[in-house]
């Protein structure tokens, strides 16, 4: 009866009374297998890259010592093979485990299967890599897969670490400052957010400009993400980068609202107050005056005229003054005019014009008090 072989390592069985005189030749060939399969370490030379359809075979021969029972196995070459090298580990039901390195060069890789060619069984050893494989003795169908796919560890202590971008990690860092500078390091969890917690009020270690990746694609803020208050030493360009869509100022505060005499006729009624209020956006002023009294305040001109003066007002004129007509009241000079002071441009008057008796400004109350108000708006000289 001849021998038989054992699967995965080919190691031969002897029948029963047979090799008679060979019979320990057989057991040391035997030994030496297991040797090879246990610790073995071979360097393999591929004279070509080959192809899917005609590849380097890499064979685990039954009863004799071959390359593909060694326990590490490294791919190397006499030069540049030209493309992708294709190993084929024969026979396909044979089962494996084993250490694989390429060190082919020109960067080539290998792919190696066991069965019949199919591109979803095989596996690819990128250059300069090393990887375990299990090639699973299916047949036709086997598959080759990484023996560490989603490898899980208790515990590992890792010197330096490569990853699939090419980058190396040599080192991980609990620095919560962020103080040093490597490209080897990878930060801990903690330390990135104790270093974005401490920068994140305010940024007062930015020296340089804060800008948007590209132009006119971001925006500051959203509708649910609102900024609070925006400090600016500078202005804002609004609408566009000229010098028109500049807007360098914004202010609001009080001036002074004298209740002057008429020059013919005097303020009548009985004044308690006098208010002035001011909003400035860029050259556009926003005035708001008011004379208040206990009893309604008006201006009686008879066959004169008589005014309030607006007195110094926060910023000057663009011109000498303009003229606002009321043509609501009287016919020819009647009416009600607004102009600046011709001196300084800092002054600013209501007037009343009167061909017959008539009272400008004849008040409206406001709660208990009696008002005589304008608002009147007006470019400044810059």
């Amino acid at each position: 009866m001849p021998s038989t072989y054992t699967t995965n390592l080919g190691i031969e069985k002897i029948a029963t009374g047979e090799q008679s005189g060979v019979w320990g030749a057989t057991t040391n060939t035997n030994l030496d297998i297991l040797d090879q399969a246990v610790n073995g370490i071979v360097s393999v030379t591929l004279a070509s890259a080959g192809t899917s359809g005609s590849p380097n075979t890499l064979p685990v021969t039954s009863g004799a010592l071959s390359d593909g029972r060694n326990k590490f196995i490294e791919f190397v070459d006499g030069g540049d093979l030209g493309a992708t090298a294709y190993v084929q580990l024969t026979p396909n039901d044979a089962e494996k485990v084993v250490f694989m390195r390429n060190s082919l060069s020109a960067s080539r890789s290998v792919i190696v299967f066991q069965g019949t060619y199919n591109a979803s069984n095989d596996f690819e050893i990128p250059a300069g890599k090393t990887v375990v494989l299990k090639f699973d003795g299916a047949g036709g169908s086997a598959t080759v897969t990484d023996v560490f796919n989603d490898l899980e560890l208790t515990a590992a202590t890792i010197n330096s670490l490569q990853l699939s971008s090419g980058s190396t990690v040599t080192t991980i860092l609990d620095e919560d400052d962020m103080s040093s500078d490597s490209d080897t390091a990878l930060a801990t969890q903690q330390s990135i957010k104790a270093y974005v917690d401490s920068v994140a009020e305010p940024l007062t270690a930015v020296t340089t400009d804060i800008l948007p990746n590209t132009d006119d694609n971001n925006d500051l803020g959203s509708a649910s993400k609102r900024w609070q208050d925006l400090y600016l030493s500078g202005g804002l360009y609004i609408g566009g980068t000229a010098s028109a869509n500049y807007l360098d100022d914004y202010e609001e505060g009080t001036f002074t609202l004298n209740g002057t005499g008429s020059y013919l006729t005097p303020l009548t009624g009985t004044v308690t107050g006098y208010y002035g209020q001011y909003t400035k956006v860029g050259r556009k002023v926003y005035l708001y005056g008011a004379v208040q009294g206990s009893t309604a305040i008006a201006i009686n001109a008879g066959t004169g005229f008589g005014y309030v003066i607006f007195d110094s007002m926060p910023f000057a004129s663009e011109s000498g003054g303009f003229n606002l007509h009321d043509t609501t009241h009287g016919v020819g000079g009647d009416g009600v005019n607004f102009g600046f002071t011709t001196t300084n441009k800092t002054s600013f008057f209501p007037t009343a014009f009167y061909a017959s008796s008539w009272s400008w400004g004849a008040t409206t109350n406001v709660g208990s008090t009696n008002t005589l108000s304008a608002n009147i708006t007006y470019h400044t000289a810059s």
